[in-house]
């Protein structure tokens, strides 16, 4: 199995293993399970990004150049993920 860490400062840890990137929560314990966040390649570099302190409006400029889609696409793709990531987080 393919595996690809990255580690932040915030409890969270992304690993990429049978083709997907997959996000988990390091702080967790006992009671609660807490699934890891299953993302594409997309994803996890938003994730990279946002644990590097970018702002959205850097994310959206680096994922534009990155992909080949409209900016509208993107800002909306990466905006709906960043909320996701924040839902995630919180939960």
């Amino acid at each position: 199995m393919e595996q690809d860490k990255k580690s932040g400062n915030n409890g969270y840890e992304l690993r990429k293993a049978a083709g997907l990137y997959w996000l988990l929560d390091l702080r967790q314990g006992g009671e609660h399970y807490k699934p890891p966040l299953a993302m594409n390649e997309m994803g996890a570099e938003i994730f990279k990004y946002r644990q590097f302190g970018d702002s959205e409006e850097e994310i959206i400029r680096k994922t534009g150049n990155t992909y080949d889609a409209d900016v509208e696409t993107i800002k909306r793709d990466v905006t709906s993920f960043l909320k996701k990531l924040r839902e995630y987080e919180t939960e």
